[in-house]
């Protein structure tokens, strides 16, 4: 009983601590078919940078789901908005790493780069001034023209497969 007690004292504290300071960490995320897994984190937009790596470990079969993990950050009406994208492609062995968001609602998106299961690739996502996002993963880089405003909501997340995310972290710029 008291090691609970101990345990959710420490998550309470965790959870207490200011969400736009949080150090490295690692998310394993591994889901089954058809499932996923993500976490929501509401942050202060300007001079937010995201960062870490992502490591597609295995990816799983289902009729409707695609294999995938993303990081995306947007406004909270949603028409504004940077993510990278990792979808498994029809080889078992490897995926299409995309940059893309929205700007005003309309979606973008960059040229697929091929990446394979099993190997990490590094990613960020920074918000660069008041209408300007940079996102970069891989050998890729885009501005997005995105106006972020004060708040965004930030998701990691995947489906239908095991990623991890590795010294991901978020935090303001100075």
């Amino acid at each position: 009983m008291r090691s609970l007690f101990v345990i959710s004292a420490a998550i309470l504290a965790a959870s207490i601590a200011p969400a736009a300071q949080a150090a490295p960490m690692t998310y394993g995320c591994d889901t089954a078919a058809g499932r996923f897994s993500a976490i929501e984190v509401e942050l202060p937009g300007a001079g937010l940078v995201v960062s870490g790596t992502i490591t597609p470990n295995e990816f799983r079969k289902d009729a409707q789901w695609a294999p995938g993990a993303w990081v995306r950050i947007e406004t909270g009406d949603g028409q504004n908005s940077a993510e990278v994208r990792f979808i498994s492609v029809a080889k078992a062995k490897e995926g299409a790493l995309t940059l893309g968001g929205k700007v005003a609602g309309a979606e973008r998106k960059g040229d697929p780069q091929l990446a394979a299961i099993g190997k990490p690739f590094a990613f960020s996502i920074q918000v660069l001034g008041p209408s300007e996002v940079l996102v970069a993963a891989g050998s890729q880089k885009a501005k997005l023209p995105a106006a972020m405003g004060d708040k965004v909501k930030l998701t990691v997340a995947c489906s239908t497969g095991d990623f991890v995310f590795s010294d991901l972290e978020w935090k303001s710029a100075p």
